[in-house]
């Protein structure tokens, strides 16, 4: 018997296993989010926080004003602060973010998504 089929026979099923190479990103540690008013536009910011993990080479964005509806962001570069949405409302803001590479090919879950409050 497998160690997967043990865990479920014996009643506690073993972690998830993350199919990409690198951790998904922490809120605070990797990055932040946040929001500003600017010439009558809430702006929202994403800034990742260190130099990235080999091998990505920047994260993708996504937002949402549910948590549930997600939509494209920016890429953001690392140690850079990008500009993922601007809107004439005032609205909060759900955010998350996943490392990649080459531009486009994920390497890593989605962070735990971070509420940021209309400004």
């Amino acid at each position: 018997m497998g160690r997967w089929a043990q865990y479920r026979t014996r009643g506690r099923a073993g972690g998830e296993v993350s199919a990409f190479p690198l951790p998904a990103p922490v809120y605070d540690s990797d990055w932040v989010a946040s929001g500003v008013l600017s010439e009558g536009l809430e702006i929202l910011n994403v800034e990742l926080l260190v130099a990235c993990p080999v091998p990505a080479d920047g994260a993708w964005s996504q937002y949402s004003t549910d948590g549930e509806t997600w939509l494209d962001g920016s890429n953001c570069s690392c140690g850079d602060v990008t500009e993922i949405v601007a809107s004439l409302e005032a609205v909060d803001y759900y955010v998350r973010i996943r490392w990649q590479t080459d531009g486009i090919t994920p390497i890593s879950d989605w962070s735990v998504p971070h509420l940021v409050p209309a400004v």
